[in-house]
Order: structure tokens, then sequence, then C-alpha cells
């Protein structure tokens, strides 16, 4: 029983770190161990209830949307629909599998959070070494840049810069919450992973994320008051990190400098240099499709194209360098793809897993919920297949786990 005991943990633990391998490897990974579990669920009795079945259903409303969409769609949107549709199995499959396997099961994937941290901060710590070594030994200048930079870390990493945030932003909400959810490891090694967690955070400089993130650690802070003693050396570090990295390191200064100039009288840069000015043009191009189709939407298969033609339209006045075709913000992707019917029940499933967290007083869940939420005016998150997976794999895990469930198992 031990052996099979160790074999579920270390499984649980490769779950974890899928969300660091390249995105086709993941999903196979994925479904092999999911399988595992289900047939361990099966042969202790366990298995999907009718609650359990209607639940997963309701929290994965939005999938079948696209489903419901695909014969009102003309031919010539339709393989595009059918990506999307294939991209989004895991909005159905993940709350599915937690909805079958047995409690315990999620219970120990919880116990193994630490090791979602560990993948974060080594693939970040492998990006940045890249980095370095194309800048310090390659002696390429150019990687200095915010954009290069970020590109890189895409290009080494396969996750894009905005989605690796939330990995962080999630990965120092589950150290903080470390202690009290039984996820043992010594302050000191705490204090390192948050540091480092930070420090990328900031390198990457996707602002929402970051944003979003900084709210949680002040909220966390003002509601424990007695743990401020306990950090108060870590954040120190952490302010005078971040006004160093502000004046010496070229890209971490440009990247921050974009929000001092958005507030300024003069506009000193181009469009697609500075990501605020390209977000507010998004924007526009995003409220002008809704101003016309603010009731029923365009379609999910038509989305992209709508966008890109109105780059394009925008394109005759302006410099742009390339056809903008996603509306970097999901509500209002949602809300394109379907009418208000889509941007009613995406607020309304992220209003019932916040419910959730609320009543199972399980606050990681809350944390990962503020993460996603504000991320989600930014970027179009689950209109990627990394934003989906990590999207629907936490919020389903935390979803069906009971209020007696949020305790940790024994590490014995």
């Amino acid at each position: 029983m031990n052996a099979t005991n160790n074999i579920d943990r270390y499984l649980a633990r490769l779950l974890l770190i899928t969300f660091f391998l390249p995105m086709k490897l993941q999903v196979w990974v994925t479904m092999a161990v999911s399988v595992y579990f289900v047939v361990r669920t099966i042969k202790t009795k366990g298995g999907l209830t009718k609650g359990n079945a209607v639940r997963a259903t309701i929290i994965s409303a939005g999938f079948f949307l696209f489903l419901l969409a695909i014969p009102f769609t003309p031919h010539e949107y339709l393989h595009r629909l059918m990506t999307l549709c294939g991209q989004r199995v895991s909005f159905l499959f993940m709350p599915f599998l937690f909805a079958v396997i047995a409690p315990a099961f999620t219970r120990l994937i919880a116990d193994e959070l630490l090791y979602f941290v560990y993948g974060c901060v080594l693939t970040c710590v492998v990006a940045n070494a890249g980095v370095a070594y194309h800048y310090f030994i390659l002696k390429d200048v150019a990687a200095m840049t915010h954009i290069a930079y970020r590109g890189k870390v895409h290009q080494l990493t396969d996750i894009h810069p905005t989605y690796l945030s939330m990995y962080l932003g999630f990965a120092i909400c589950v150290l903080l919450y470390a202690g009290e959810r039984g996820l043992r490891l010594k302050s000191l090694y705490v204090n390192l992973l948050l540091f480092l967690s930070f420090v990328f955070l900031l390198a990457l400089g996707a602002k929402t994320p970051m944003l979003a993130t900084a709210a949680v650690v002040v909220l966390y802070f003002a509601t424990k008051r007695g743990k401020l003693k306990e950090y108060k050396v870590l954040i120190g570090t952490m302010i005078v990190t971040t006004v160093c990295a502000w004046l010496f390191v070229p890209f971490i200064a440009q990247r921050m400098n974009e929000m001092v100039q958005f507030f300024s009288a003069e506009k000193h840069t181009l469009t697609n240099d500075n990501s605020v000015y390209a977000r507010q043009l998004i924007w526009n191009m995003d409220m002008n499709l809704l101003h016309h189709y603010w009731l029923t939407g365009v379609g999910p298969g038509r989305v992209y194209m709508m966008m890109e033609l109105q780059s394009f339209v925008r394109s005759l006045h302006a410099s742009l360098p390339e056809l903008y075709h996603d509306p970097h913000n999901e509500y209002i992707y949602e809300w394109l793809c379907f009418g208000l019917a889509g941007v009613g029940i995406l607020v309304a499933t992220f209003l019932w897993h916040i419910r959730q967290g609320v009543i199972t007083k399980n606050q990681l869940y809350l944390c990962l919920m503020v993460v996603i939420v504000a991320t989600c005016f930014t970027e179009s998150i689950l209109s990627l297949q990394r934003g989906i997976m990590f999207y629907s794999f936490f919020t389903s895990m935390f979803f069906f786990a009971t209020k007696e469930d949020n305790a940790i198992v024994s590490r014995s």
C-alpha cells in the first residue's frame, strides 16, 4: 500500500510540473495521469455522483456555447471554430475529472502545490540564464530591450510572458499560505522562493498580473499583521530591488516608464513600442465592434477576422506594425463571440468560483480568482490552451474540494 501511495504522490507532483512542459506534451501527460487517478478512484468504489456531474456541467458551461455555435457558423469560419473547440476541451475535461476522482486524490494534489512553485521558479531560472547567455556571451545588446527580453523568454519556455506572470502570481500566493495549508517548508526557503518569484515577475513586466499579485500581498499582510515581522527583511529587500531594477536594468526600466509616459502630457514612443498605447488602440477597436454587435456578438469563428479587419482599416490612417487579431480582454472576447449571453456566463462562472472560495474559506482559491479575474481585463486568457489549462485545472481542483478537503493530507 505504501508503494502505491508513493506512486500517487509522485504522479500528483508530475501533474503540477506539466504546466512547464511543451504544450502538446503537457496535454498527453495530463491525460495519462488523470486516467490513472480515475482508475484508482473506481477501484475504491468511487465515481461520478449526480450532484458533481451537474456542478461540473455548470462551471464548464462556456464550452457548450462553442458547440452550440457550430451549426450557426458559416463554412469559411468553421475551421477556426473547430480549432477553438479543440483548445477548450480541457475547459470541460478538468471539471469532470475532479468531479470523478476521489477527494483523497484532490487533497493529495493540493498537498504537492509546492512543486508548481518549484517548476515555476526553475523555468524562470533557465529562461533568464538563456537571456544572460545571449547578452553576455553572444554580445546581443538588443536582448536588453523589454520586447526582446519577453520574446526570448517566450521562445525558451514556450509560455507567453503574461501567462508565466500568472503562474508566478499564483506561486507567490501558494508560498504566502504554505504554512496555513500544511505545505511544510523552512522560512528561509519560503523567503528565497518568494524573492525569486518576485524578481522574475518584475522582470517580465506583465502589468495586470503584477498589480493583482500586489493587491493579494497587501491584503494578506493587512489581514495578518502579525506576519509582517516575519517578512520585514524580505519586504525591504524587494523594495530596494525594485528601485535598483528601475534605475539599472534597461528592460525593466523601459517597462515601468511605459506607465509613467501614459500619464504624461506628451507621447514619447510609437504605439508599437509601448504596450499601454497599444492596449488603448485595441480597446478602441473592441469598443467599436461592441457598438455594432453588443447583443448577439459576431460568433467565435469570426472574432479574429473582425479584429484584423478593424486593425487594417486603422493602419490606413496610422503606422501599425502588425494586424491585431485578439481583443486582449477575455470579457470582451466572450462578448464578441456570443453577445450578452457569453459575457454573462463567464462572469457568473467567476462569481460562483468566488462564492465557493468564500463558503469553503479557501483563501488560496480566492487569491487565484483575483489573479485570473484581473488578468482577464487585459488578456484573453481562455483563448489560448495554456490559459485554459491553468484556469480549468486549479479552479476545478479547488471547487470540488469540500471544506474538510481543504485540509492537507499528512506527509507520513
